[in-house]
């Protein structure tokens, strides 16, 4: 029920992004190379095709075995459904990041963008979302939104407003990290 909330949350600022425009910035500083792609929307149709990036190996608490069936159910979920207007199609299409490992992240980042992703979904561990959150900003035109329910630690709940910040295009969905976490322990802790 919760992902199904998350999701439906999450897609809708993708949508929102993507189809009504909001401005975003070219970090690049260079015209993008056109990808073989179609456009998110064609008249009365838009697709927004995601990609998921997670590792196969089913020792990782989010891995690919366990989020899959997950997002199949929220798609198929009547309340998702009734969230999205009928003309807004969604397809994604599942990435191994090989054990969490970064350099397979990135590798997987690059391959579904070269494949269409207009967003990301993971990666969760931090290695390996620190390295695919640094190159999407650079990915399209404006970038490619990656969201997460990874990046615990302090880099990834800096500000992400800017090209500049190491992060732009990383939206992390929870509200706690490693250093609230803490926080919350020595406070329970003094009282």
């Amino acid at each position: 029920m919760m992902l199904n909330m998350w999701l439906t949350f999450w897609v809708n600022v993708v949508l929102m992004i993507g189809v009504y425009g909001i401005e975003t910035r070219n970090c690049r500083d260079v015209e993008e190379s056109p990808r073989p792609c179609t456009p998110i929307c064609e008249k009365n149709n838009c697709t927004i095709k995601a990609a998921l990036l997670l590792p196969a190996n089913t020792t990782f608490d989010a891995s690919l075995a366990l989020v899959q069936p997950v997002f199949e159910l929220a798609l198929q979920s009547e309340m998702v459904k009734d969230a999205f207007p009928p003309w807004l199609n969604f397809e994604w299409k599942a990435y191994d990041v090989m054990d969490c490992d970064a350099a397979y992240a990135v590798i997987r980042a690059i391959d579904a963008y070269n494949e269409c992703a207009d967003v990301f979904f993971g990666p969760v561990c931090d290695f390996a979302l620190a390295a695919v959150g640094r190159i999407t900003k650079f990915l399209g035109n404006t970038g490619t939104p990656i969201i997460t329910t990874g990046g615990f630690t302090f880099d990834f709940v800096q500000p992400k407003q800017t090209c500049e910040d190491e992060f732009y295009m990383l939206v992390r969905t929870g509200q706690l990290a490693f250093k609230d976490v803490a926080y919350f322990i020595i406070s329970l802790l003094r009282k």
